[in-house]
């Protein structure tokens, strides 16, 4: 007798709301910044909300360059996780408000104590409990530099369909 298994897929759809930043980085530089930067973003909603919103995920994606699929664009995603969303992150559809946040973390990691014990992070900024796999890849000045040149630029940022582009 001859036993047919057939090919069963599992899918999950889910619909939310998200903000996605463009990293301005190559392949190489993946983990070794966009930890830092994502750390950071973190940092930034802890200080935003008050507290970590747990609903609030920041994870990574990449995609491949239209024409050149050998070049990939990496994103950060700000990710709501309740189906639907919150509503947390509809302000973030106005660049002014994506550029509070990251001015909050900057603000935040230029004045962590960390900073004046000569330590690059500490669990008060970046260390927090999401980012515990990664510690060794985390860097305070790190994310510190990529904040203040994105800040720094703001006023070069312009909307483009899906987002901002700078």
């Amino acid at each position: 007798s001859e036993m047919c298994i057939r090919d069963r897929y599992l899918m999950r759809e889910l619909r939310s709301e998200a903000v996605r930043f463009l990293m301005p980085f190559s392949e190489v530089e993946v983990d070794s910044k966009h930890r830092s930067f994502q750390a950071a973003l973190n940092f930034g909603l802890r200080r935003r909300f008050q507290g970590r919103p747990i609903h609030l995920a920041v994870g990574t994606m990449s995609e491949p360059v239209p024409g050149n699929p050998d070049q990939r664009k990496y994103y950060l995603v700000l990710l709501d996780t309740v189906p639907g969303g919150t509503g947390y992150l509809r302000e973030y559809k106005d660049a002014h408000q994506v550029f509070e946040l990251l001015q909050l973390a900057l603000d935040g990691l230029r004045a962590c104590s960390c900073r004046s014990e000569g330590r690059d992070g500490c669990y008060l900024c970046l260390f927090a409990h999401q980012s515990q796999r990664h510690l060794a890849d985390l860097s305070s000045a790190v994310a510190e530099k990529m904040l203040a040149e994105i800040l720094a630029d703001r006023r070069k940022f312009h909307e483009v369909e899906g987002g901002l582009s700078g």
